[in-house]
């Protein structure tokens, strides 16, 4: 099915990365709003079953926000490459 399996490997990796943030975030952000520290925007997050209000910062939400844009560019690449090369053979299969 997947010839080349780059843009495959490149979406599971961010993946990967957003998952490894979003614990990092429910482990280490506090629950309840800290203005002193600059965690202000509430953000619910579900990890083992868990739903848990937590409290994030601009730059957490920053780095959130840009892994979820990097695994859904990269799913795009990945599906629209997986489309691309089939296309081709399937024009290959019809011709006599």
């Amino acid at each position: 099915m997947f010839r080349r399996l780059e843009s495959v490997l490149a979406t599971l990796g961010a993946l990967l990365l957003f998952t490894l943030n979003e614990m990092r975030l429910f482990n280490e952000r506090p629950r309840i709003a800290d203005t002193v520290h600059g965690f202000t925007h509430g953000a619910f997050l579900r990890a083992f079953g868990a739903p848990e209000h937590v409290y994030l910062g601009l730059p957490d939400l920053a780095v959130r926000w840009s892994l979820v844009a990097l695994t859904v560019a990269l799913s795009l690449w990945a599906l629209t490459d997986s489309f691309a090369r089939a296309a081709p053979a399937a024009a290959d299969k019809r011709a006599p």
